[in-house]
């Protein structure tokens, strides 16, 4: 995913520049960026708990 954001870089710097650095959205990207990871963990984690193991073949 890294390497596909890197050629909008220079496009995003050169259309936002400045307001990138602002306190309150490096705030806000960095929530996006904990939750876009943490809620579909989280979901994973409860849906196996949900879900009951195969019966044992022997």
């Amino acid at each position: 995913m890294a390497s596909g954001g890197l050629p909008a870089l220079p496009v995003a710097f050169a259309n936002a520049g400045p307001a990138l650095f602002d306190p309150l959205v490096l705030v806000a990207l960095a929530g996006v960026a904990v939750l876009a990871s943490l809620v579909p963990h989280a979901i994973e984690l409860e849906a196996l708990h949900r879900i009951s193991a195969a019966p044992s073949v022997c």
